[in-house]
């Protein structure tokens, strides 16, 4: 036959060879002169790009929802401290099932329970949802312990050094990387993390371990998406 097929395409640069020398490997060297096969793109420079790909209105929106949702926990503790009659793993437990129970009502009303299905028959995706969750309830349980036991300083400390925590995570799993500026922030907050630990008379263990589960829960629900 006369008709050609394409054997490599990397970028621009296209080569072909005749139909009639199939035994000639498809991505042979010698008929393509400096082609050295299909570049694949690292995960890490895949997330980079797409880090960067985001809009600047997205990032204002999701710095809005960030600052909505840090007034929101701020103001939580007023409501926990209306329950100090009840154990803290109690609330967790109450607190899972409603949200279980809310949520299913939602997911039916928009009809996505195929979605949940196809999540269930998806070991790896259904194993990481699992793990966010076991972290997300190790990091409620953490929080109305500090309620109760009355160490609101160190639970609030716990939460400023969240974002600290997963800023490491995404620059080093993540590809992610900030301006100057931003960076200059960082570096106050980390300082304002320091002096606050410093201050304490105690090894504050409830403020990493609400940090590390809460960034880890974040982590691992980005990997899952």
């Amino acid at each position: 036959e006369d008709g050609i097929r394409d054997v490599a395409v990397t970028g621009v640069q296209t080569c072909a060879v005749p139909i009639s020398l199939p035994s000639i490997p498809r991505t042979s060297k010698s008929f393509c002169p400096g082609w050295s096969g299909p570049r694949k793109k690292s995960a890490r420079s895949s997330r980079a790009d797409l880090t960067a790909s985001l809009q600047p209105a997205d990032r204002n929106a999701g710095a809005a929802y960030a600052a909505l949702a840090y007034c929101l926990w701020g103001a939580m503790p007023l409501y926990w401290r209306l329950l100090d009659g009840i154990p803290p793993f109690e609330l967790t437990v109450h607190r899972v099932l409603w949200c279980a129970v809310f949520a299913s009502a939602v997911t039916l009303l928009r009809g996505r329970i195929s979605q949940v299905v196809t999540i269930a028959r998806t070991p790896r995706l259904f194993a990481m949802l699992a793990l966010t969750s076991v972290l997300i309830s190790v990091n409620w349980t953490l929080y109305i312990y500090c309620v109760a036991e009355n160490i609101l300083v160190e639970a609030s400390l716990g939460y400023y050094m969240t974002p600290l925590v997963s800023f490491a995570l995404g620059y080093f799993f993540f590809a992610e990387r900030v301006s100057v500026l931003r960076a200059v922030a960082i570096g106050f907050a980390a300082l304002a993390v320091a002096v606050q630990f410093m201050r304490l008379d105690h090894l504050p263990l409830m403020a990493p371990s609400l940090a590390i589960t809460f960034a880890f829960y974040g982590y691992f629900r980005k990997r899952a998406a």
